[in-house]
Parts: structure tokens; C-alpha cells; sequence
């Protein structure tokens, strides 16, 4: 029996050939991992490698796994009984499904060939059907119908937009039940080893097996036809992605590498010159310094150079502005104008409680629930009530805007004096530093009467108040009416403001010109000697001090390109170390794979010969077919052939000439036929293989397929017929041909009256019926008019010539 993947996959982690291989492991502990893309290939695996690399992990197989999911389907019987459809394509919604019965009057399933004109929803049928048996639709792949969707078959059904959930489609067979909208209604492992969408043939299948290679291991090989038809086909994908990924060349890692690389060196090189500079700029100094004091005019610049640049260090700024508290201030009083209005006599919560309890109370009395005597109505009583609610509701909502507008005023006022205080605090210290120098005494007189200018302000009645608010005893006792009657006491204050906060801003414009008036004169003191010492000295230790800034910054850049570096080497390491483990887990892979495909290949190959060899028989074709293996990869070393793909070729019998290729022998509409019968013979081999009794379903073919007369219609049919009894002689065939070519359907009738196998009982004829024409019949709307099984050639011909 033909391992499931995941069993194979497994199995080969626990093979002695490789042991120690981590790669092995991290497939058999995780064999579902998505590596068809070989540039996600090493992403998606390198976290589990280094896991099992550092773990010892055991593989073990679980009963589950086992278990053979498709003895419970062997010898099933899958023909068809009867079907049933709506909202399905063409078919619109209904409430009695539409339908049609394969059935005879005792319930056996029959062959039944259907006419069907354009737009009587053949194809439906047909479509629904496919998805339902295979979990694909050929017409939706041969479209290329929403590629990327994974709903993309239950779209492709919808009738128009009624919605995927209302696609309605049952199917009952002799011994299974199934519904459209539990697809997959059979499983994949039973799927692999049954190859259902060799059942089921139309114009797509005939496209897609003629493009079948006979002689090379692609995708669309007939090695690969053979290995899906024995449930191989999970193994060979994963195989195919393993081969795909080895000769993988990341470049990722080592253009990082590279980049980095150069980047450090880029930075070195920096740093070594700037280092130079420095050395040679620091000895400029040394020797300006010893001319330096020897001179003390030198000295005294340098002083007033050093306090200059001092001065100039000193954050002198304010960073406030006054429609913050003018908002503050207007949000506050509305507040608290709003919350006095609001007021009323209130015990607060428990009065809020005591009159909601009183209209509860109120519910079940008609008096007063207290007093039981008030001059009010009950009615009256509540309206009062609820008045009083929600003024108390307002008031509260009142408190917690004011509470919520004092709490930022409260914040806003003291920051701003804070403000002015530490402003002052600068000025006047950076007064105790420039008062005994003369070049600085603009900056001296101006500060000083800035800094008078600042005591003024703080000395208003409102900013004293201010910072006192936490002692004062009336405040802490009431604080909204203290601070609402604070701001009313000093409204000409606040609406000084403005002019204030000009006035500092201007200080502060000023400050910077008088300092870039000091400059310019200390500089004009010395023009006329050229750049002295001290200039010179301070250009140098600017220099100097970029010249260490940009060594700083390009230590931090070396640190993280090192860092970055070490990334992308140890992320090349690791890639080069999974596909040296790839490469040698691949070979034990695809050895282990064509083992099975030849275990297996045998008696498919028997079957699939002898049929495709009949084949030719009845087409009068003295060919003889020989399928064989061939080596498709040899180890370059030792010569051993690691891997062989199966091919077909064509001879003439009782010929001399060597095998030809399958494509050079017969022609186009020969060569799509052959392949077509390719699929048929797979059908038939699954059939022999596991007994179960599937039917053959045909869709327009002969017309797909361009068939060149009537007598190869009725050859192919005929081949058919004999082919399926011949091999499989204990599974009657159901045959269900759809066809929209009167000529076809004639060719159909002529051949399966005529066949010796076939009695009366075991086909029908029908025609299909546009939906709106269909007749309730049974509880469902009869889709086709079925033609007397007594009928004979002659009188179905009849019917057809009066029509």
C-alpha cells in the first residue's frame, strides 16, 4: 500500500542512511511546511532546523497514521442514481430542485447519453457534477477563472451573485450520498488512488492531455500522469520543490555581506585620516598657546572670546503662549457660571437615591409612597420627581466640567509664573558673570533692566496670589469661588499679558543682537593684525571637535555594519548548511520515491499497455506501445543511476524501426486522442486497483476533440465499452455522454445498439430540456425526456429525421 506523504516523510527521518541529517527531521516533525517557492524555502524552514538541531527529537508514527483512510471506500459502488440541482450556474433558484434520474424501473444505474442544445445547461450539470466527484471544475482551470481565489469553483457555480451558500447539488450513488456543499465529499487520500478526474473528461482534459510529454520528467509528463494515477502525486511535488531549491543561489545574505563589508572599510579609512588631522591641528595649538602667554593682549581675548562663547550656551528662552490662558481662563468661568446657575438644595447622592426609590415606589401606589397624603396625582408626583432628577443630573454634570477646566487653570497660572521666575533666575546670573567686562556692558545695562522688568510683573497682585494659593486659608476653604473671584480682581492684569509676553520676546531678540555686536567688535579689534592667536586657537578646537564628531559617528557606524555583518554571515551559514543537508536528504528522497513509483508502475503498466495497445486495434492502427523506464538523473561519481522517470514510445508492429517518439508517430488530433485514452486506461487501472465502481462522464468531447467522422465516434465508443468489460468485468460501466451534436448522438445510438454486451436495459437516450420547460415529476422538475428503452436504432433515427 502507498504510504501518505506524511507517513513517507516520517519514515525516511528514521532511516539509518540518515541519521544525524537535521533536515530529515525537520520535515518529519513538520511535513506540511509550505516550500513551494525556493526563495520562501529557507525562510519558512531555517527556524525549525536550528530547533531540531539543537533538540534530540524523536520521530514516531502514531496509530492514526497508520490508518489506511481508504479501506473503508474499497469495492464502493460510485455510479450515479440520481442528481438534483439548483442555483447552480444557468440553473436558477428554485423551490423544487431540478433533476434528473440515471436509474432504471428497478433503481440499477444505466449509461444514458444526453442531447443537450446550447443554454439547457449541459455544461452545468456537468460542472457540478465534476466538483462534487474530483473537488476541481476543467472549465473553471481551462477559463483560468480566479486563479489566486481558493473559492474559486464554488464562485464559478453560483447562479449570477444568489451566493455560494445557495448553490444547491445532490448526488445519490448506490452507496454514498453527496452534497455540493460538503465538497470534498471524498477524501484525498481516497481521491490519489480512485483519480476521479480521469472519470470525468471535456474539452479541458482533452486540451490538457494533449500536451502530455511521453519522454521527459516535466510537470506535464505521462511520468508524472502515472505516479498521481497511484497517489503520488503530494511526494512528487514535495520532491520536485526539494530538486528546485538546491541549486538555489541566495544572494541576500552575501550582498549584505559585501555592502557591510565595504562600509566598515569606507568608515576605517575616515577615521584613520581624521585621526591624522587631529594630531596635526592639536600641535598647531600647543604652539600657538606658548606664544600666547607671552602675550597679554592675546590673553584678554581670549578671555572675552571664552566668556562669549560661554554667554552664548546660556538657554536663554520662553516658551509660552497666551491663548492658553486666555482658554483656560474663559473654560473656567463658564464653568463655574454655568455651575451656579445649576445650583440648587441638594443632600447629593442620597437624595438622588431617595427620589429614584420614590418613583419605584410610585409604580405600584397611587398616593405619595411617603406622606400618603399629597395634594398631587400619582402622574404629577412622578413629573415633579423626575423634574428634581434631573436638575441634580445637570448640577452633577456642571460639577465635573468645573472640577475638570480648574484642574488645568490651576496647572496653567503657576506654570507661567514659573516660567517668569526661571527666566529672571538666568538673567541674573549671567549678570554676576559679564558685569566686570567692559565689551559687555550693553548686554549689562539691557539685563538689568529686563530683569527689573520681570520683578515688576511678578510683583502684581495675581501672580503674589499665585504663588501663595496653597497657605491662603480662604482659597483651600472654597477654591472655585476664591479663584473665580481672583481672576475678576484682576482682569486689567490679564489683559496685560500680551504686552508682557512681547516684551520678553523682544528682550530675547535683542540679547542675540547685542551678543553678535561683541563679536563683530572683538573681531574689528583684532582685523587689522590679521586672525589672532585666540581666533586662531578656536578654530582649530572647532575643527578639532568635528573632526571627533564625525570619528564618533563613524565608531557607531562600524558598530552596527559590524553587527550587521555578523547577521548576514551567520544567515549565510545557516542557508549553505540547509542545503548541504537538502541536497543529501533530496537523493535518499527521490531514490525512496521512484522505488514506490516502481513498485507500483508494474501493474498499472500491465493494464495501461494492454488497454492503450486494444486501443489501437480498434482504431485499425498496427502500432505496438512500449512503455519503459529510463534514467533521468546519474550520479556524475559513481555512475549510479539516482533517479528514472517512465516513458512511452511507438513502433510499427513487425518492424525493424526503431521506437519513436509518441508526437513524431501520430498526428495532432491522433496524438490528443491516444492521450485522452492515456486517462481512460488510468481510470481503468484505479477501478481494477480498488474495486471501486466509478462512472464515466463525457462532456462534448467529440466535438472538443474534432472528431474527423462518424466512424470514429462509434470506434471510440465501442472501445470503450469493450475495454471496461474486458478489464473490469465485475464493475458494470456507467457511461454518461453529454452532447450538444445531433450527428454524435446519432453515432452514440448506432454503436450501443449494435454492441453484444449492452442489452436494452443498461442504456438510455435522452434529451435535455431548458429549465423553464421542465415538468415537477416525484418532488423534482424533470430536466430531460427520455427516450422508451424498447426503442430501436431504427426508430430513434426516425424520431430524429421527422424532428
Amino acid at each position: 500500500m502507498i504510504p501518505s506523504k506524511s507517513k513517507f516523510i516520517k519514515e525516511l527521518a528514521m532511516l539509518p542512511e540518515l541519521k544525524g541529517n537535521v533536515m530529515s527531521v525537520v520535515f518529519g516533525e513538520n511535513p506540511d511546511l509550505i516550500i513551494s517557492s525556493k526563495s520562501d524555502f529557507f525562510d519558512n524552514v531555517k527556524h525549525y532546523y536550528e530547533k531540531c538541531k539543537s533538540a534530540k527529537t524523536e520521530i514516531s508514527l502514531s496509530a492514526t497514521e497508520e490508518k489506511n483512510e481508504i479501506i473503508e471506500w474499497l469495492d464502493k459502488d460510485l455510479r450515479i442514481k440520481s442528481v438534483r440541482l439548483k442555483s447552480v450556474k444557468g440553473f436558477p433558484n428554485s423551490e423544487i430542485p431540478y433533476g434528473i434520474d440515471f436509474c432504471d424501473k428497478d433503481g440499477t444505474p444505466t449509461s444514458m447519453v444526453i442531447l443537450g442544445g446550447n443554454a439547457t445547461g449541459k455544461s452545468s450539470i456537468y460542472d457540478a457534477l465534476e466538483y462534487i466527484y474530483c473537488n476541481e471544475i476543467g472549465e473553471a482551470q481551462l477559463r483560468s477563472f480566479r486563479e489566486n481565489d481558493p473559492d474559486r469553483f464554488n464562485l464559478f457555480l453560483e447562479h449570477f451573485e444568489n451566493g455560494t451558500d445557495k448553490t444547491f447539488c445532490k448526488v445519490e450513488s448506490v452507496d454514498k450520498s453527496f452534497d455540493i456543499q460538503n465538497t470534498p465529499n471524498i477524501p484525498d487520500a481516497v481521491r490519489s488512488r480512485i483519480n476521479p478526474d480521469t472519470h470525468f473528461i471535456s474539452d479541458y482534459d482533452v486540451y490538457e492531455n494533449g500536451q502530455l510529454n511521453y519522454q521527459n520528467g516535466t510537470d506535464k509528463s505521462f511520468h508524472n500522469k502515472i505516479a498521481e494515477s497511484i497517489g503520488l502525486k503530494g511526494l512528487l511535488e514535495f520532491n520536485k520543490h526539494l530538486k528546485a531549491f538546491i541549486p538555489y543561489g541566495r544572494r541576500k545574505e552575501t550582498s549584505g555581506i559585501n555592502s557591510a563589508a565595504k562600509t566598515i572599510e569606507t568608515q576605517e579609512k575616515l577615521i584613520e585620516t581624521t585621526t591624522k588631522s587631529i594630531s596635526e591641528k592639536k600641535g598647531q595649538i600647543d604652539g600657538l598657546e606658548k606664544n600666547q602667554k607671552t602675550n597679554p593682549e592675546e590673553n584678554d581675548i581670549k578671555k572675552t572670546f571664552e566668556l562669549l562663547s560661554k554667554v552664548r550656551q546660556t538657554n536663554v528662552s520662553f516658551s509660552f503662549e497666551y491663548i492658553r490662558i486666555e482658554n483656560s481662563i474663559n473654560e473656567f468661568k463658564t464653568a463655574y457660571n454655568n455651575f451656579i446657575s445649576k445650583q440648587i438644595k441638594s443632600i447629593g447622592l442620597n437624595e438622588l437615591q431617595f427620589l429614584n426609590l420614590g418613583l419605584e415606589l410610585l409604580d405600584k401606589n397611587e398616593d405619595c409612597p411617603f406622606c400618603e397624603n399629597s395634594k398631587l396625582n400619582s402622574s404629577e408626583l412622578k413629573d415633579q420627581t423626575n423634574k428634581r432628577i434631573e436638575k441634580i443630573k445637570e448640577l452633577n454634570s456642571a460639577t465635573q466640567a468645573l472640577n475638570s477646566t480648574f484642574k488645568d487653570l490651576i496647572e496653567v497660572l503657576p506654570y507661567f509664573v514659573n516660567q517668569i521666575n526661571n527666566l529672571k533666575g538666568t538673567i541674573n546670573r549671567e549678570l554676576s558673570e559679564i558685569e566686570e567686562n567692559v565689551e559687555f556692558n550693553a548686554l549689562s545695562q539691557t539685563e538689568v533692566s529686563f530683569a527689573e522688568r520681570l520683578s515688576e510683573i511678578l510683583a502684581k497682585d495675581l501672580f503674589v496670589e499665585i504663588n501663595q494659593l496653597d497657605s491662603n486659608a480662604n482659597y483651600l476653604s472654597n477654591k472655585n469661588q476664591y479663584l473665580f473671584q481672583l481672576l475678576e480682581n484682576n482682569k486689567i492684569t490679564i489683559s496685560t499679558l500680551p504686552e508682557s509676553l512681547k516684551e520678553i520676546n523682544d528682550f530675547i531678540t535683542k540679547r542675540s543682537d547685542i551678543l553678535f555686536s561683541i563679536d563683530e567688535t572683538i573681531r574689528a579689534k583684532t582685523q587689522s593684525q590679521g586672525k589672532s592667536i585666540t581666533e586662531q586657537i578656536i578654530e582649530l578646537k572647532k575643527e578639532i571637535s568635528d573632526f571627533e564628531s564625525q570619528i564618533n559617528q563613524a565608531k557607531q557606524i562600524i558598530q552596527s555594519e559590524k553587527k550587521k555583518k555578523e547577521e548576514f554571515e551567520k544567515e549565510r551559514d545557516l542557508f549553505n548548511e540547509i542545503k548541504e543537508s537538502t541536497k543529501v536528504y533530496e537523493k535518499v528522497v527521490s531514490q525512496k520515491v521512484n522505488e514506490i513509483v516502481n513498485t507500483s508502475f508494474a501493474p498499472i503498466k500491465l493494464v495501461v499497455e494492454e488497454v492503450l495497445e486494444k486501443y489501437f486495434e480498434f482504431d485499425n492502427r498496427n502500432l505496438e506501445l512500449i512503455i519503459s523506464k529510463e534514467p533521468s538523473e546519474i550520479d556524475e561519481e559513481t555512475g549510479e543511476i539516482l533517479s528514472e522517470i517512465i516513458t512511452a514510445q511507438i513502433k510499427p508492429k513487425n518492424n525493424s524501426v526503431k521506437p519513436q517518439a509518441v508526437g513524431k508517430v501520430l498526428n495532432t488530433f491522433h496524438y490528443r486522442l491516444f492521450s485522452t485514452m492515456v486517462g481512460i486506461a488510468i481510470a481503468i487501472a484505479s477501478r481494477k486497483n480498488t474495486g471501486i465502481n466509478m462512472p464515466l462522464v463525457l462532456d462534448d468531447i467529440f466535438y472538443a476533440s474534432d472528431f474527423e467522422n462518424r466512424a470514429t465516434v462509434e470506434t471510440f465508443i465501442e472501445a470503450l465499452f469493450k475495454m471496461f468489460k474486458d478489464f473490469t468485468p465485475e464493475l458494470d460501466l456507467q457511461l454518461i455522454l453529454f452532447t450538444h451534436d445531433q450527428l454524435i448522438f446519432e453515432s452514440t445510438v448506432n454503436v450501443l445498439t449494435e454492441i453484444d454486451i449492452l442489452n436494452e436495459n443498461k442504456i438510455a437516450f435522452g434529451k435535455l430540456f431548458p429549465h423553464p420547460e421542465a415538468k415537477e415529476l416525484n418532488g423534482y422538475k424533470n430536466l430531460i425526456y427520455q427516450y422508451p428503452s424498447h426503442f430501436s436504432k431504427q426508430s430513434l433515427n426516425r424520431i430524429f429525421e421527422t424532428k
